[in-house]
């Protein structure tokens, strides 16, 4: 069942390499994992885009996530 899901592994793929984002539901998070020492505004890119997925996946919860990661 989703409700016992406790994160979520998002692959990212990048010209070159790839990304984690881990949507982290337990603690209500997102992760940003990136191996390269890589642009900060690509990282913020992605988080937002999956920050949106996910507020309108959780709209009717109007539960937030909080963004941390490395890059």
């Amino acid at each position: 069942e989703a409700q016992t899901v406790k994160k979520v592994l998002i692959p990212v793929h990048r010209p070159g390499h790839w990304v984690l984002i881990v949507l982290d539901l337990a603690n209500k998070r997102l992760e940003h994992y990136d191996s390269y020492v890589g642009s900060a505004v690509q990282a913020v890119r992605e988080i937002d885009t999956v920050k949106q997925a996910v507020a309108e996946l959780l709209a009717e919860e109007n539960k937030a996530f909080v963004a941390t990661g490395s890059s």
